[in-house]
C-alpha cells in the first residue's frame, strides 16, 4: 500500500534545444554499468555509462548550457587498442579525466572500479556532433564524438547544482539508456538500440587485459 500522505503532482514536458557542434567543458557526475540486449539481438552484453554535466557554454539558441547532462555509453567494458581506430572509449575517457596516459603498470594490471569511481568530479572537454535518430528521422541528438583533457579547471558544480542534477536523474532513470541529448524532450537518452555504430568499436585487439 502507498503512504497516505503522498501526493503525485502533474509535471509539464520539458524541451531543450540541441547543444552546438562544439567543445564543452564538463564534469563527470556518475559512472554506472548495466546489462542490456545487444543491438537487434537477445544476447546480453555489459554497457558502461559515463554521465557528464556541462560547466560552461551555450546551446544552439544561445541559452546557458550549464548543468545540461550528457552521457557516453559503450561496449566493450575493457581496455583495448584497435588497429583501425586506436584507443577505445574506456581508454580515452579515463586518460582525459586523469589528464595523462595510463602507465604501463596500469595497462598491465587493468584499471579497477575504485579507480574509475574516483574520477567523479573531474573535468574534461567533450566534442559534440549532431546525430540523426535511427528510429525517427525527425529527431536529432547531441552525440559525444570525442573527449579531451582540460587546459585548466573552471568553476565546478556547486552542491545545489549537484542536488538539482541528481533529482533530474532520479526522475528519468527509467529512460536513461544511451547517452545522448534529445532535441524534443528533456536531456534524456533514447532507447539502447539508438547507440551509434561508433559506440561498438571494432574488436580486433591489441587487447590490454
Amino acid at each position: 500500500m502507498l503512504k497516505e500522505n503522498r501526493t503525485f503532482q502533474k509535471e509539464e514536458s520539458k524541451s531543450f534545444p540541441l547543444l552546438k557542434n562544439d567543445v564543452y567543458q564538463c564534469q563527470l557526475v556518475d559512472v554506472s554499468m548495466s546489462v542490456n540486449n545487444k543491438y537487434q539481438s537477445d544476447e546480453k552484453e555489459e554497457v558502461l555509462s559515463f554521465e557528464f554535466a556541462v560547466l560552461g557554454g551555450k546551446d544552439a539558441e544561445g541559452t546557458e548550457a550549464r548543468t545540461r547532462l550528457l552521457a557516453k555509453n559503450f561496449v566493450p567494458t575493457y581496455l583495448y587498442i584497435s588497429r583501425k581506430t586506436g584507443k577505445n572509449w574506456l581508454y580515452k575517457i579515463t586518460e582525459a579525466l586523469l589528464g595523462r596516459d595510463l602507465s604501463q603498470e596500469e595497462e598491465a594490471n587493468g584499471i579497477t572500479s575504485q579507480m574509475i569511481n574516483s574520477l567523479a568530479g573531474k573535468q574534461c572537454r567533450l566534442l559534440l556532433e549532431k546525430v540523426q535518430s535511427k528510429k525517427d528521422s525527425t529527431k536529432f541528438y547531441s552525440n559525444i564524438a570525442n573527449i579531451l583533457p582540460i587546459d585548466s579547471e573552471i568553476t565546478p558544480l556547486t552542491s545545489e547544482e549537484m542536488a538539482q542534477i541528481n533529482d533530474e536523474r532520479a526522475k528519468r532513470a527509467d529512460k536513461s539508456t544511451n547517452g545522448q541529448t534529445s532535441q524534443q524532450g528533456s536531456p534524456v537518452a533514447p532507447n539502447y538500440d539508438e547507440i551509434p555504430d561508433s559506440a561498438r568499436e571494432e574488436i580486433t585487439p591489441n587487447r590490454v587485459s
